[in-house]
């Protein structure tokens, strides 16, 4: 199966307040008659690896699924493991919320600058 990481992100405390406060998370399955499923599972980093979100979105043909989570760590990783019917017809973004609520530059991860595992 496909499988793909945001790779690590760094989000220190600076100024009370992280770079990222949450994580937004938006799947497409870009198929016209087919359905897709994927795995999404985000990790805390410190000295181990620590499973907080673990979560399968089954998507129908042409569906957006659009997920947030709290993200406000010093570190974290995000994997995503798509089924193999659906192949690279999966388009997924994960982008960080500001503590303002807005999208920020600094944590936005495209489908093509995902890393694939494996």
């Amino acid at each position: 199966m496909p499988e793909y990481s945001t790779g690590p992100i760094d989000n220190p405390l600076t100024d009370a307040s992280r770079t990222t406060a949450q994580l937004t998370v938006r799947l497409l399955n870009a198929h016209p008659s087919a359905a897709a499923g994927v795995l999404i599972e985000g990790y805390i980093l410190g000295p181990t690896h620590t499973l907080y979100v673990s979560e399968y979105i089954a998507l129908a043909p042409n569906q957006t699924s659009v997920r947030t989570y709290y993200a406000n760590f010093d570190g974290l990783e995000y994997r995503f493991t798509v089924n193999e019917e659906a192949g690279d017809r999966v388009r997924i973004f994960a982008g960080g919320i500001g503590p303002d609520g807005g999208l920020n530059a600094v944590h936005r991860v495209l489908v093509r600058e995902l890393r694939a595992n494996g």
